[in-house]
């Protein structure tokens, strides 16, 4: 491919607009441009690069025996009324109407049309387990898109998802699409971790994310020091180091707060189903509200109102505090508690403090449990390693779906004893658009993109210094020509520029391997330079393709 050929509209300086070191270069190598807000074009470097990450996605789901389709983009506003994932969507969906006025969104997820279409088309257990899965643009009304691909309004996404007469099968292919997505994020180039994941969706079960650590992520993880435990900051778990206390309860005290007197203990009022539950902690920890609802798994748990805890604490300031609390209400605290004695909290009257708050004499509490959020500097539950805290970004995510959740969609099939049984579900997801982003985001320095062999947008970049030479020319064609019959994608840069501003093109671009054509075209010699290490080499022609081999091997 001839360079003059190509649209690469590179730029100089880092375009405003970009944050982050990927965007910055996909934009200033020319490989995305901006058309509105949170909504890009992908230019013909960026397309090469997205059908690589593409075909090596299919070629793994293929070799588990899925089948690639394609749902529509467009579907009708009604057929996900009941959905629990519209529900949780509908501030960032796109609605659109026809001209007959009937309402339609463009589709942030496609699960229930898949679901429904299994459940329509198949109902035999002679045809289970069946695995289907696209790649699929998706549209999500971001209230702030940011990072190019990161966060953008209009993505590539794959969806996998397969059904099964029963749970070997289902656990079978869970498996499968695990070793699968690791495999697809390795032959990417991309460094990840794998987490256990949580949902806030009824009937969801054995979630997993797969997370690249990034400055700007959505995501908080928590690491050991060495690497040997990573996992989100609201499931991660710490080594229990609280000490006993010696000291005597003394008498409760209600007094008038000073400036110099702190709290030792935060109380917090949740609903739990209908049950009024406080949850007290140590004033330093913060709630972990998805360990709670751990704690109370297949139950509702939401924030009391102001009202609320007025009407069970007469707090006018809106604080609530266990001490004397109405037999009414449930109190849990965290494992921390049992260790404390002579507690200091809010009083039930503004301005005011109880001392020396005790359990079980001034409250009563029916359970302890692990209930803080893990904090910087805690050790592992081992006690080997210290944890740190640091923001990710998700890449994928895979999940399983129980029984109850296909009897609600009425996904079933008929079994081997003529009986209705619900389709058991497994499901994952990739995002390709940003695989694109995070793959730049972690092979490239300030000014260039250094991509892995395997998705590079073409393997090597022939920058003759002055193609209007005719031994340079004639130099270029043949090791062009020898290139290509011996398979490689050339980027050949027959433009009129001058050698500095190929050089810095070439580099922004971001091709495995540079071959320059100079000086010394007329004894047929090449110069080859890595791109990710900067070594070069001097070669004559005839031993460019071998060579070439040797080092497309050594850097795989």
């Amino acid at each position: 491919m001839k360079q003059s050929h190509l649209l690469v509209p590179t730029l100089r300086e880092t375009p405003s607009e970009a944050d982050v070191r990927s965007h910055q270069l996909l934009v200033r190598a020319g490989y995305i441009r901006q058309i509105a807000t949170g909504v890009y074009a992908y230019l013909p470097l960026a397309q090469r690069v997205m059908k690589k990450i593409t075909a090596i996605i299919k070629d793994e789901l293929d070799a588990i025996g899925a089948n690639e389709m394609q749902m529509p983009n467009i579907l009708p506003m009604d057929y996900w009324q009941d959905d629990a994932c519209r529900r949780l969507c509908t501030s960032s969906l796109f609605e659109v109407s026809d001209r007959n006025q009937r309402q339609y969104m463009l589709a942030p997820s496609q699960e229930k049309a898949f679901i429904e279409l299994v459940r329509n088309e198949v109902q035999s257990y002679r045809k289970l387990p069946l695995k289907l899965y696209q790649v699929q643009m998706k549209y999500r009304d971001e209230k702030k898109p940011k990072f190019g691909f990161l966060y953008s309004r209009e993505f590539l996404m794959t969806d996998f998802y397969s059904f099964h007469a029963g749970a070997v099968s289902l656990e079978q292919t869970y498996q499968q699409v695990e070793s699968s997505i690791k495999t697809i994020l390795a032959r990417c180039g991309l460094t990840y971790h794998l987490v256990l994941g949580h949902t806030n969706r009824v009937g969801i079960e054995k979630v997993k994310e797969f997370m690249a650590l990034a400055s700007f992520g959505d995501e908080q993880l928590c690491l050991s020091d060495q690497g040997t435990y990573v996992a989100t900051l609201d499931l991660a778990e710490a080594k229990y180091q609280g000490e006993t206390s010696d000291q005597p309860p003394l008498p409760l005290e209600k007094v008038a707060q000073t400036a110099d007197q702190e709290i030792t203990i935060r109380s917090y009022l949740y609903f739990v189903d209908e049950q009024p539950t406080l949850i007290v902690l140590r004033a330093s920890d913060q709630l972990n509200l998805e360990k709670v609802k751990l704690f109370y798994p297949e139950k509702q748990v939401i924030p009391a109102s102001k009202e609320q805890k007025q009407l069970y604490f007469d707090a006018t300031n809106g604080v609530v505090t266990p001490v004397h609390s109405s037999p009414e209400i449930t109190v849990i605290a965290d494992t921390y508690l049992q260790d404390l004695t002579n507690m200091t909290c809010y009083a039930d009257e503004e301005g005011y403090l109880y001392l020396n708050v005790n359990s079980p004499r001034d409250f009563h509490i029916s359970s302890y449990s692990d209930f803080r959020m893990v904090q910087e500097g805690d050790l592992m539950l081992d006690g080997e390693e210290t944890l740190r805290i640091e923001k990710g970004l998700k890449i994928g995510h895979m999940m399983t779906m129980s029984k109850e959740y296909s009897q609600a969609l009425s996904a079933q099939f008929i079994d081997e004893t003529g009986q209705a049984v619900p389709t058991r579900i497994c499901y994952c997801s990739i995002g390709v658009s940003r695989l694109l982003s995070l793959i730049v985001e972690q092979h490239c320095d300030e000014n260039k993109i250094q991509w892995p062999n395997t998705v590079a947008p073409f393997d090597a970049h022939v920058v003759p210094i002055d193609y209007q030479d005719s031994d340079q020319q004639q130099l270029t064609d043949e090791i062009v020509e020898q290139m290509e019959q011996a398979e490689y994608e050339v980027l050949l840069d027959d433009r009129v520029e001058r050698a500095g501003v190929k050089f810095a093109d070439a580099d922004l671009i971001g091709c495995p391997i540079r071959i320059t054509i100079g000086k010394k075209a007329k004894e047929g010699i090449v110069e080859i330079k890595l791109h990710q290490s900067g070594d070069s080499l001097e070669i004559r022609k005839e031993e460019l393709v071998a060579t070439l081999a040797i080092l497309t091997h050594t850097n795989e």
